[in-house]
């Protein structure tokens, strides 16, 4: 996860005056592990999540927001999840 997405997380998290916390990947797969919390079926840590970035897409990583910032949702690691990026995106859609 690139060091400007952490950053806009944290960003937005705070102008809705939500709350963060600093955290790590490795904090989340230790208390996560590397399964997609929404289907259960092991995240390909080796490709990227980004839409069209590559064939495999979405079976990377994106880190989930449990309650979504956007509703309230603090960004730390009590709220986020490790999910596939097309898990993530298609969960949005319904």
């Amino acid at each position: 996860v690139s060091q400007s997405r952490y950053k806009t997380r944290r960003y937005r998290a705070r102008k809705k005056g939500n709350g963060y916390k600093p955290y790590t990947l490795k904090q989340i797969f230790e208390t996560y592990g590397t399964n997609c919390y929404l289907c259960d079926m092991p995240i390909n840590l080796e490709v990227s999540g980004r839409p069209g970035s590559n064939l495999q897409w979405r079976s990377g990583l994106h880190i989930e927001h449990f309650i979504p910032i956007a509703l309230g949702g603090p960004d730390t690691i009590e709220n986020v999840r490790p999910s596939h990026a097309w898990c993530n995106i298609a969960k949005g859609e319904k």
